[in-house]
């Protein structure tokens, strides 16, 4: 069992006035789907090996060069890693949930948060949030991203999530990563130095 993180500090300027209503909690509450934190931890384990791929204790494995072996150590390596950052992150949603209902409110009245809840509890805003393909999406769908408020919504969860609060957030948890990675990196290399021993 993964002990579960504390909450990593988020230094964020919160907005004049009153916090983060309803509206915008909620919306920041169904942005962050399991689906996404997945992806989230994915990309931090990513940018923690990339980083560290100049490291000597990854030398071996460069050696190796295309060895199935050797590859299919570092796949392991990076999936290990991943299941346990993904315990992590989860631990983290509270704090991402605040951030973000603050970008929501920044960026959205109070009337076009809940206009934008609204359409996404009717059949096509299911089907818009799903993602399939335009081609298939109702017209109701398309009557929405004409609006002003549709189209700022569509275009804001990517501009979000690239944004300079998650940013930080991002930034911070990759270099938490980074210093639990040494057991596994000894290990890892103790491995590619026995395949680079061993003949195939």
């Amino acid at each position: 069992m993964i002990a579960a993180a504390a909450p990593v500090p988020v230094h964020v300027v919160a907005p004049a006035g009153e916090a983060a209503g309803a509206s915008a909690t909620t919306l920041a509450e169904r942005l962050l789907t399991p689906e996404l934190m997945a992806d989230l931890a994915q990309m931090i384990v990513l940018e923690a090996l990339e980083q560290l791929a100049g490291d000597a204790r990854f030398a071996a494995a460069a050696k190796l060069g295309g060895d199935e072996r050797a590859r299919a150590a570092v796949d392991r390596f990076a999936e290990r890693q991943l299941e346990r950052e993904a315990a992590f992150i989860a631990a983290d949603r509270p704090a991402l949930v605040v951030v973000i209902a603050r970008r929501y409110q920044q960026d959205f009245s109070e009337v076009e948060r809940r206009r934008i809840l609204a359409f996404r509890a009717t059949p096509a805003g299911k089907t818009f949030v799903k993602g399939d393909p335009a081609s298939s999406r109702p017209p109701e769908v398309a009557a929405f991203l004409a609006s002003n408020t549709g189209r700022r919504y569509a275009e804001h969860g990517a501009a979000l999530l690239e944004g300079r609060d998650v940013a930080g957030w991002r930034e911070h948890a990759t270099a938490r990563l980074r210093s639990r990675l040494a057991p596994g990196i000894a290990t890892l290399a103790t491995e590619l130095d026995l395949i680079a021993r061993t003949p195939s």
